[in-house]
């Protein structure tokens, strides 16, 4: 490894401290302008390995309140248009859109992105 790959070896030996990651302050408007969601498969079929049985979930959390806004069961947390109509019936819950909805980019984010630039285009330019 020296003679291949001198930084890997100080990066790799047994006992190193690793470095730290650094870390800022959170920091929002106000609430409702940034929420984040995303979906849990902590007691899904896949987790719990006990057959078909599963409870996938999904959350919302505002970030200047550090509050959980809504945690669901649904049917699938990786399907885009499960997830479009948990957005919308979540939205009209809270009576409004947030200003930043932030996600993680999964495969069940399609919906919610559309229906984020839709309301927005909307509220700019009714």
């Amino acid at each position: 490894m020296h003679d291949e790959y001198p930084l890997g070896f100080d990066q790799r030996f047994p006992g190193r401290t690793k470095p730290t990651i650094p870390r800022g302050t959170l920091t929002a408007l106000g609430p409702f302008h940034e929420v984040s969601a995303d979906g849990h498969e902590k007691i899904s079929a896949k987790a719990l390995q006990m057959g078909d049985v599963g409870i996938p979930i999904y959350g919302y959390k505002d970030k200047w309140t550090s509050t959980g806004l809504g945690v669901y069961v649904v049917p699938n947390c990786r399907l885009a248009g499960a997830i479009g109509h948990l957005h919308l019936d979540f939205l009209e819950k809270i009576g409004g859109f947030p200003i930043q909805l932030t996600v993680d980019k999964g495969s069940e984010t399609g919906w919610m992105y559309a229906i984020q630039c839709a309301l927005r285009y909307e509220a700019l330019f009714p």
